[in-house]
């Protein structure tokens, strides 16, 4: 039998739908981390942004919202549908991330996260450093004050 093949497709507005409800999947509501789609409007308005996805058999199974400016990168926003995780496809994103990130002479990449996100073994794990600490950063749904955590990847 074959594997399903991820394929690391770039996305346009046409394809919001579909990343809105990867969101409302992807994300524990109670953290209200979940983006809207004008949210993500928003950020394609931007300068330098880039949204990617990532198909299996087709289906968008995780996006990547990303922004680059001069020599710097930030992953704004990551979600992979639970069904698909821990099958590389958020590793994968990130590596698409950072290798375009690396071709348009990006020296440094940010990332901030919520200090109790599990998907900081990953971020670890792909060599992000923690270079901050920002206290009581993020309120979610349920009122509870979470720290979140900045962290840094030299690319060059």
């Amino acid at each position: 039998m074959n594997k399903a093949v991820p394929v690391i497709v770039g996305l346009g507005v046409d394809r919001l739908e579909e990343v809105d409800a990867i969101s409302g999947a992807a994300f524990d509501p109670r953290y209200g981390e979940a983006w809207t789609k004008a949210q993500c409007l928003s950020a394609m308005a931007m300068p330098g942004h880039r949204l990617t996805g990532i198909e299996v058999e087709g289906v968008l199974a995780g996006y990547a919202i990303t922004r680059t400016i001069f020599d710097e990168s930030e992953l704004l926003l990551l979600a992979v549908l639970p069904d698909h995780r821990g099958k590389g496809l958020g590793r994968a994103l990130i590596e698409d991330w950072l290798g375009n990130a690396h071709r348009h002479g990006v020296v440094r990449a940010f990332l901030e996260m919520r200090e109790d996100n599990s998907a900081v073994h990953l971020y670890r794990a792909m060599a992000f450093i923690p270079v901050g600490l920002r206290k009581s950063y993020y309120k979610g749904k349920d009122g509870i004050l979470r720290n979140a955590i900045s962290m840094e990847r030299i690319l060059r």
